[in-house]
């Protein structure tokens, strides 16, 4: 009686009904935070922050963007938008808002169906406000789709996602971007600028040349044109679009647009430095394209960087500048106890003494520190800060004790000093405003940094960002006068602490800038045409050899960030004496007033009489519709089987925050006894999500037989032929539920069970004849057609319990996984007719040598316990295992066994490939063989494709069976292990389905010369 109350404790807290998927990553929601709403005109804001002025100011910039978009799209929204507002990045990371992994470089998401923004605080107001406006721009977008009667959400197909996001980056940041600038530049000067046709391939940014898009649109023919060029390529294609809004045909407008770009560009090249200044380390040839947060060590021997090399995720390596020799030393898929490294806008820093070096890495829902011991090439530490649960841009300070770091508390960023010994945080500063890629000086005394001190005082935007500096020792700050009006960003000293070195866009161009504070003289130290960049302009782009007098920087160049080497001294030393910013090369082409252009105008005004406000409900889920399949319905009459119906639809509900998720299904094929019905629920509020649901399935088989019958005819019992066409209906009633509980996004524990009843309907048709032969259809006189019930077999009930502990860390490929590993260890509990358990273990390893990938699997499934070899024959439930299923071991169909045995009677026959314990074993060698260019052999944007060279190995047995390495002809209850090889080729379609064609050596058949082709829809293992 005790262990049943425990096995029903069990499955009432877990149960299964919804198995959770068998590998995949999580979505840890590691806390669970307290939302309000906050309701205003035209937002309705869910957070939980508590600063009152923050949000204050999120919802007054919002209502502002409400009302430049307004004027943009000549529309406005009948609702009010949510917008879902996270502290940091590492609680937008754990939303449950958005389905799927949350990346480090996601700034925010618009979801199209219930139109809500999601998305984090960003370091500095001017980073908020951006994205917000890029994101409310989407809000605008979608609604255009969801108030028009002529569109759909199909229609999104015909905009491709230049159009998308690139509109959203003009209506938000205008024509004035010297970041988007960069990339034409160094698309003009490469002879690399595209046409329309070329814009899919991905060294096109989408954001950028998108934006630069819009741009010419505004310029050329009026910003008032971008909305409706938009919105008539939603219904119509952009082919049309063009020549009805613009007057043009889209492949004249595509030279057009190429050709305005590279006449626009080209006048500034004259005096300006295309090929680097000093020595390329690392580039496409020796590392990744994407080479970038370069970090001298102290004594100046090493450089820590982050790179793609790997092409399939962003690592950290050391190398030894002497010998440029490079070694990984830290990566999401080599320590499965990170979520993320910090890889965008966040380098790492060196302890004084040159051992140890500390990156920002996400982990359990909050920033921590990493620390690596260089010499061990590995993670040794990770530091949990209590007081600061977001933060960024670490400094060592030089005296080994602290570490100085960028963190936000309730959505405001600070400078904070973590001391190693006593575990305390310091706050050093206490405003609105960023202090943004903090640096010390040699000393100790001061540190330098960016900030958006002026433009955030002024309420002016875009903002742009400039020089601060923190005395530590009375926490005073101070703003040198340095290139006012430009972006000056990535802040360092020099040995000495008497220069300042530094990135300016104040000619139009991203170049290396140095300010001697003794002289109050700035110096350009760098005339690049495209510019020193990390991949966003709040990426660190270079680093100081103290020890050398060298700098290594981040040079843009054909779409990729190189590291270069230079020293000092071979660079310009070219004081500064003009006193304007020189916006021309930072502007999108062509080159308008800026006081002409409506969106500058509309982005620049500050709406200083715009009063906003705010009403406070408590939150309250509400479930609205997320999504609808296509409904079809069809009837049909027969005289045999009457008047049936055929048709089904499901839909999904949740809340605005997605904690509850409600899944419904129905269907109808045939009678009425055919109606299939499913409910589930998922709750995502909590550590532990879990859910339950409930379902009737019909489950339909048709027998047919002739047999004698007797009818009566007229009162005379008459002999007959009747053709019977049974109809058996199993009936499942399930109530199932169901747990997981995520450690991390790479490892999980699962809870399941079910409750299970069938039952049985069993009908027939019967056709009377005086004679029927069922071979050839003949029949002699037909009588008629009669339908019965027939005598059914009396129910039964089946449940389950089921538990399993999952990891799973791997990067997928075009086709397969291709990097990492992941395992899944689970037993399952039967009982009720049947009284059985199984045990699952299942391993797999990717090894990635670029290209190609060497994949590993081995795997054991065993049932055991009393009813688990029990056949259908003596009322089994489960089917045995099959070996020959072409996901455990290829070539083995039942053609290829057939043709076995026609030469030789003792070979395998599909009985010797079942049983009730399996062991598996199978390796592929997987080639990329169309894809991206830098993964694939063939260069292919759209087709992608692999080859693979395979081998698969199986044994499969019950506990009757003698087991043996080898076959023995005069004995089949001996079993033994089953070989094949081959070849095979995955197709991804359009990430739909893939398709895998096979061609297949069963090395255990006997007489096997010839391989057989097979074919199946999964991808890899």
């Amino acid at each position: 009686m005790k262990t049943r109350k425990i096995l029903w404790i069990l499955l009432l807290l877990s149960g299964f009904g919804m198995q959770a998927q068998y590998f995949g990553g999580n979505k840890p929601r590691y806390e669970q935070f307290d939302f309000k709403v906050y309701q205003t005109p035209h937002l309705e804001l869910y957070t939980y922050l508590k600063n009152d002025s923050l949000k204050q100011f999120f919802l007054k910039t919002g209502e502002e963007w409400y009302k430049r978009h307004t004027r943009m799209f000549h529309d406005t929204i009948d609702y009010r938008i949510p917008v879902i507002l996270y502290n940091n990045h590492a609680d937008f990371q754990q939303t449950t808002a958005i389905s799927g992994d949350i990346s480090v470089g996601t700034g925010g998401v618009t979801e199209a169906l219930k139109n809500r923004i999601t998305m984090p605080v960003r370091p500095s107001f001017g980073q908020t406000k951006h994205v917000l406006g890029h994101e409310m721009v989407h809000a605008f977008q979608y609604n255009i789709v969801k108030s028009d009667d002529s569109l759909s959400f199909n229609n999104l197909a015909n905009v491709s996602l230049w159009m998308v996001e690139g509109m959203a980056e003009y209506l938000s940041l205008g024509r004035y971007d010297g970041h988007t600038a960069m990339w034409m530049r160094d698309a003009v000067v490469n002879n690399d600028f595209p046409l329309f046709k070329d814009l899919y391939k991905s060294k096109y940014f989408p954001y950028r040349f998108g934006q630069d898009f819009w741009a010419y649109i505004g310029g050329k023919y009026g910003d008032d044109k971008v909305v409706p060029l938009f919105y008539s390529s939603l219904r119509f294609g952009f082919k049309t679009a063009t020549d009805t809004i613009l007057g043009v045909k889209t492949d004249s407008l595509s030279k057009q647009w190429q050709q305005a770009n590279i006449n626009y560009y080209k006048q500034f090249i004259k005096g300006r430095d295309t090929l680097v200044k000093g020595k390329v380390l690392f580039d496409e040839h020796n590392a990744g394209t994407m080479n970038v947060s370069p970090v001298i060590s102290p004594d100046g021997k090493k450089m820590i960087f982050l790179s793609e090399k790997n092409v399939l995720s962003m690592d950290l390596y050391v190398v030894d500048l002497a010998t440029k020799k490079m070694r990984r030393i830290a990566s999401k898929s080599m320590n499965n106890h990170i979520d993320a490294i910090d890889a965008f806008e966040s380098a790492g820093t060196w302890s004084p003494d040159s051992k140890k070096f500390a990156f920002v890495i996400f982990k359990n829902g909050k920033n921590q520190l990493a620390i690596v011991d260089v010499s061990k090439k590995k993670i040794t530490k990770i530091i949990d800060i209590a007081d600061l649960q977001s933060f960024s841009y670490p400094a060592w300070s030089p005296n080994g004790e602290n570490m100085l770091l960028l963190g936000q508390d309730d959505g405001i960023s600070d400078l904070f000093l973590y001391n190693f010994k006593t575990q305390k945080t310091t706050r050093l500063t206490h405003d609105l405003y960023a202090e943004m890629q903090p640096s010390w000086s040699h000393d100790g005394k001061n540190i330098v940094f960016s900030t958006d001190y002026y433009y955030l005082k002024r309420e002016l935007y875009p903002i742009k960002y400039h020089i601060g500096v923190l005395d530590v020792q009375t926490l005073k700050k101070t703003h040198p006068s340095i290139l006012p009006g430009a972006n000056n960003m990535n802040p360092q000293y020099n040995a000495d602490g008497s220069i300042i070195y530094f990135l300016s866009d104040f000619d139009g161009f991203r170049d290396l800038y140095k300010f001697d504070l003794k002289t109050q003289q700035t110096y350009r130290l760098t005339r690049f045409y495209t510019g020193i960049s990390g991949i966003t302009k709040f990426s660190p782009a270079f680093s100081i050899n103290h020890k050398s007098d060298e700098i290594v920087y981040n040079y843009f160049y054909k779409h990729q960030y190189q590291l270069v080497k230079s020293g000092i001294s071979e660079f310009y030393n070219t004081p500064v004496t003009q006193t304007k910013v020189n916006i021309l090369p930072s502007l999108l082409p062509p080159n308008v007033d800026l006081n002409s252009s409506l969106v500058e105008r509309l982005l620049r005004n500050k709406y200083s009489d715009l009063q906003v406000t705010v009403k406070q409900k408590p939150y309250k889920p509400k479930f609205k519709l997320d999504y609808v399949s296509n409904i079809g319905l069809g009837i049909g009459t027969s005289t045999m089987y009457g008047t049936g119906m055929m048709g089904g639809v499901s839909m999904i509900f949740s809340d605005i925050l997605g904690q509850h998720q409600l899944y419904t299904a129905a269907s109808l094929n045939g009678e009425v006894y055919d109606f299939a019905l499913m409910g589930a629920y998922m709750n995502q509020k909590h550590r532990i999500g879990w859910g339950g649901s409930v379902s009737h399935i019909p489950y339909t088989n048709y027998y047919q037989g002739v047999v004698r019958d007797q009818i009566n005819i007229g009162g005379t019992a008459t002999d007959v032929d009747n053709y019977k066409i049974y109809t058996v209906r199993m009936f499942e009633e399930k109530l199932g539920l169901f747990s997981s509980y995520p450690f991390s996004k790479s490892l999980r524990a699962e809870f399941g069970g079910s409750l299970a009843h069938y039952s049985y309907k069993i009908t027939s048709f019967n056709n009377y004849f005086d004679y029927y032969d069922p071979y050839t259809g003949y029949y002699n006189y037909f009588y008629g057609t009669e339908k019965r019930n027939e005598p059914a077999p009396s129910g039964f009930n089946f449940h389950e319990l089921n538990t399993a502990f999952v990891g799973d860390n791997t990067v997928f490929g075009l086709t397969a996984p291709m990097k990492g590993q992941r395992f899944r260890i689970g037993m399952q509990k039967y009982f009720g007719k049947n009284d059985l358990a199984a045990f699952t273990f299942d391993y797999r390893k990717y090894i990635f040598v670029k290209p190609v990938s060497f994949a590993f699997k081995l795997s054991h499934y065993n049932r055991f316990g009393p009813d688990s070899e029990k056949t259908y024959q003596d009322g089994g439930i489960l089917p045995p295992l099959y070996l020959g299923y072409d996901f455990f071991v290829r070539g083995y169909s039942f053609d290829a066994m057939y043709q076995s045995s026609l030469s030789d009677s003792s070979s395998l026959w599909y009985t010797d490939l079942m049983g009730s314990k399996m062991l598996l074993g199978n390796f592929e060698f997987r080639i990329p063989f169309t894809g991206p260019e830098r993964l694939a052999l063939i260069k292919s944007g759209m087709f992608f494709t692999d080859l693979n060279f395979f081998v698969d190995a199986g044994l499969i047995w019950n506990s009757s069976n003698q087991l043996s390495l080898h076959k023995d002809s005069n004995d089949r209850n001996v079993r033994y292990p089953i070989y094949s090889t081959g070849v095979s080729t995955r197709i991804n379609l359009f990430g739909q389905i893939i398709i895998q064609p096979y061609y297949a050596f069963p090395l255990s058949l006997s007489g096997a010369k010839k391989g057989y082709f097979g074919v199946n829809f999964y991808p890899g293992f």
